[in-house]
C-alpha cells in the first residue's frame, strides 16, 4: 500500500498541511486494522522526507506513536505493527521507551 501526505501548489511543489497529519495516521491505522488479514504490517516513520514538515525523525516517531496511543481506540493488528527506523542514528529508542513508560502522562494524578 502506498499513500501520500502531499498537496501541490501552483508551481507543482509538494507540501503537507501539518493539521492533516493526525487524521491521516488515524485513517491509516483504521485501514490497516481492518485489512491486515493476519499479516504483520511494516511501515516507515513517515513525514521525514519530502513532506517538508520540518520535524526530526525522532519527533515524527513519537508523534505517530502518540496518535496511535491516544486516537486509535482498541488498535490491534494480530501479527503486529512494525515501524521501520531506517537510519538508527536519527533515533534514540531509549528516549522513546522512557517517554512512554516513565512519562508523567502515564502516571495517575495524585
Amino acid at each position: 500500500m502506498l499513500f501520500a501526505f502531499t498537496h501541490f501548489n501552483d508551481n507543482q511543489n509538494a507540501w503537507l498541511d501539518p493539521n492533516d497529519v493526525s487524521g491521516i495516521i488515524v485513517k491509516l491505522m483504521t485501514y490497516l486494522q481492518t485489512n491486515a488479514h493476519n499479516r504483520p504490517v511494516y511501515m516507515p516513520v513517515f513525514g521525514t522526507g519530502l513532506s517538508r514538515l520540518g520535524k526530526t525523525p525522532q519527533r515524527m516517531l513519537l508523534y505517530t506513536l502518540e496518535c496511535i496511543d491516544f486516537m486509535c481506540y482498541n488498535f490491534k493488528i494480530k501479527k503486529g505493527l512494525h515501524i521501520e527506523c531506517f537510519d538508527m542514528l536519527d533515533y534514540n529508542l531509549n528516549a522513546v521507551k522512557d517517554y512512554f513508560y516513565n512519562n508523567i502522562l502515564n502516571k495517575p494524578e495524585e
